[in-house]
C-alpha cells in the first residue's frame, strides 16, 4: 500500500509542477498521468475494501461480543484500532478530485486546439 501512496503522491507532485497555466504540448502527458492515476486509484480501492472490512468487523464484533459495547462506542474503538481508514478514505476522496481535475484540464486544452 505505502509504494502505491508514494505513486499517487508522485503523480500529484508532478500535476502541480506544471503549473495553474497549461498548453496543448502538455496535454499527451496530463493524459498519461491521468491514466497512471486512475489504475493505481483501483488497486487502492482494493486496499480501502481490505481495510473498510476489518474496521467494520471490528465494530461488529465489539457490539455483539461478550462485552456488547453501545454503537457509538464501538465505533469510536474502531477508529482509534484502524485510523489508516479514514486516511485512506481523505487520499482517495482527494485523488479522484485531482483526476477530475486532470480530466476538465485535457478537455479544455483539446477544445482550445
Amino acid at each position: 500500500m505505502k509504494e502505491l501512496l508514494h505513486i499517487i503522491t508522485s503523480i500529484h507532485v508532478e500535476y502541480n509542477k506544471m503549473g495553474k497555466v497549461l498548453t496543448f504540448d502538455k496535454t499527451q502527458r496530463l493524459s498519461e498521468l491521468l491514466s497512471q492515476l486512475v489504475t493505481n486509484l483501483v488497486f487502492l480501492e482494493e486496499e480501502r475494501d481490505m481495510i473498510s472490512r476489518q474496521y467494520y468487523a471490528t465494530i461488529y464484533n465489539l457490539t455483539n461480543g461478550k462485552d456488547q459495547m453501545a454503537t457509538s462506542r464501538a465505533e469510536a474503538e474502531a477508529k482509534h484500532l484502524h485510523p489508516e481508514k479514514r486516511k485512506l478514505d481523505r487520499f482517495i476522496l482527494a485523488s479522484n478530485r485531482c483526476a477530475d481535475s486532470m480530466r476538465s484540464n485535457i478537455s479544455y486544452l483539446k477544445q482550445e486546439k
